[in-house]
């Protein structure tokens, strides 16, 4: 005999206890794991600290608004210092002579050269008046001779003959000068011209020549302070500094920086000065000007290149003084306008 077929709703009680069962499983596997605490955000100060500006820290040196040198040069020698060092100078003031036997050697000898030239066309042109003196004679006798013969019809006495082979002797010898006098003149002109162009060269080295001696006296390009003068100036040799002078009434910084540096930085960058052993500020600066060729060194440049870097000084810096060592910080990112 056949059971009759079960259906679903026979058994409802054991349908709900499936997932009850599941449900009851994960619950007491759960009760013994200890789950780790969530991690704590950052703070105000770290995310202050690290959304603040970045910064470039670098050496640097106090420099004047301007310098100027003087070194010197082959075949120079110091005639004479007229400062000390220290002293306030005016511009125009002459702080130094020299002396260079070569270059006035030289001086003289074009000199002469020119004189010469000169000398031989001045000569020419005293011939034209000669020439022209002679000339003037001979008419003067053409004259006499033409009177002579005059007179000889007038007065058979008077010895018309002699009289004339005197005065024809007479323009003979002015002729024959003056054939002499043409033919010098004829030939100084000749050189004259072709002296024309070796004077106008000559007077162009002239010109040079005495503006490198003039160039001897050293002046003052500005108001400012002698900072460096030789202690032994006769025993310089070609090339070594002879007078330094600053003009010290603006300063700025020359800051040196690493190549890797180099690509963050850009004029109007703001800058912080710190010249004492605390961090405090000293003075604020802008960045005026980044030099983009590496600094060379004597015996070779660095491991890695070094840059220059000029800073005008804007705010403070009344205490530093030229060629003092600071430390410098250059923003490298605007700075942010405080939260409200």
């Amino acid at each position: 005999m056949k059971k009759a077929a079960r259906t679903s709703s026979g058994y409802p009680a054991r349908r709900g206890w499936i997932p009850a069962l599941l449900i009851l499983g994960l619950a007491l596997a759960g009760c013994g794991e200890k789950r780790p605490a969530p991690e704590a955000g950052p703070g105000p100060a770290a995310v202050a600290a690290s959304s603040g500006p970045e910064t470039i820290e670098c050496q640097g040196l106090v420099k004047p608004a301007h310098s100027s040198a003087r070194y010197l040069a082959p075949s120079e020698k110091v005639a004479r210092i007229l400062v000390k060092q220290g002293a306030r100078v005016r511009r125009g003031d002459v702080l130094a002579e020299f002396a260079n036997a070569a270059l006035l050697e030289q001086y003289v000898s074009l000199s002469a050269r020119k004189q010469e030239i000169q000398e031989k066309n001045e000569a020419a042109a005293v011939l034209d008046l000669e020439i022209q003196k002679a000339r003037r004679l001979i008419a003067q006798i053409d004259q006499e001779i033409a009177a002579t013969q005059k007179l000889a019809l007038t007065d058979p006495g008077f010895p018309a003959a002699a009289e004339t082979a005197r005065l024809n002797q007479k323009k003979a010898d002015l002729e024959e000068d003056l054939a002499i006098q043409t033919t010098k003149r004829d030939f100084g002109r000749s050189r004259a011209a072709d002296s024309t162009a070796t004077l106008r060269d000559l007077d162009l080295r002239i010109a040079d020549v005495r503006g490198q001696l003039n160039a001897l006296a050293y002046t003052a390009p500005f108001d400012g302070l002698v900072a460096f003068l030789p202690e032994s100036p006769e025993n310089l040799m070609a090339g070594d500094l002879v007078i330094q002078i600053w003009d010290d009434s603006g300063k700025s910084i020359e800051a040196i920086v690493w190549q890797h540096q180099l690509r963050l930085l850009t004029p109007g960058l703001s800058a912080s000065i710190y010249a004492g052993l605390d961090d405090r500020e000293t003075g604020r600066g802008v960045v005026r000007e980044i030099i983009p060729y590496p600094i060379i060194r004597r015996g070779g440049t660095a491991a890695a290149p070094q840059y220059r870097v000029f800073i005008d000084i804007e705010e403070g810096g009344a205490s530093l003084m030229v060629d003092m060592a600071v430390s410098i910080r250059i923003r490298t990112t605007p700075e942010r306008a405080p939260a409200r």
